[in-house]
């Protein structure tokens, strides 16, 4: 009976034999890093719909209370605010009881690029033009750009830069227009978010 000769691999049989393993274990991390990173975009984008979502439910809320004056656009202030902020007043229903009722508000973004909610509350114990405290709200981390448009509500309004027409969208409130518009709307890196104000009246 013949004895069977082993067979030992050649060298270059374990080089493919290499090769091939290097090209399974290389197949497999590339999934498993896509695999990551796919799971972290889409922790991300939940995260950021989570944001945006709440930040539409807050100032609904808000604007839901607005009251008539003021209301009004302000340009940027150095070192404070990035761009134009919108300063108004609203029915605060907070439980802390320094913020409770009538507050005095300021939407901007800072230096952090954050958008922020500033808060006054009228101080009704002393003097009534006196203004308590400052509360800082951080709405919304991370904004590239934010723009503010209001829209004109019913009637044709005059102004010293001429007439205003209803349903159109303009992009200062100034002090000269007698009323708040009839919605609010702002670009928030791309997104688009508008607001119906209860409190409007006739035009702007």
């Amino acid at each position: 009976m013949k004895r069977q000769k082993k067979r030992f691999l050649t060298l270059i049989e374990l080089m493919i034999s290499l090769a091939l393993a290097m090209l399974v274990l290389s197949f497999a991390l590339y999934f498993y890093r896509y695999a990551v990173f796919t799971d972290e975009r889409l922790k991300q984008e939940e995260a950021k719909v989570v944001q945006e979502r709440l930040l539409s439910g807050r100032l609904t809320s808000v604007f839901a209370r607005l009251k008539d004056k003021p209301f009004r656009s302000v340009p940027e202030v150095g070192g404070l605010t990035k761009g134009e902020s919108l300063i108004f007043s609203y029915e605060n229903d907070s439980y802390a009881p320094t913020y409770h009722g009538p507050v005095l508000a300021r939407l901007f973004v800072d230096p952090e690029n954050r958008l922020i909610l500033a808060i006054w509350s009228y101080n009704r114990l002393s003097e009534p033009d006196v203004i308590g405290p400052v509360h800082l709200e951080v709405l919304f981390e991370g904004v590239d750009t934010f723009f503010l448009d209001y829209l004109v509500g019913g009637g044709e309004e005059k102004t010293r830069q001429g007439s205003l027409r209803p349903g159109q969208f303009i992009k200062k409130k100034k002090n000269e227009y007698e009323t708040v518009p009839a919605a609010i709307r702002f670009r928030l890196n791309g997104k688009l978010f508008a607001f119906p104000l209860a409190s409007c009246k006739e035009a702007i």
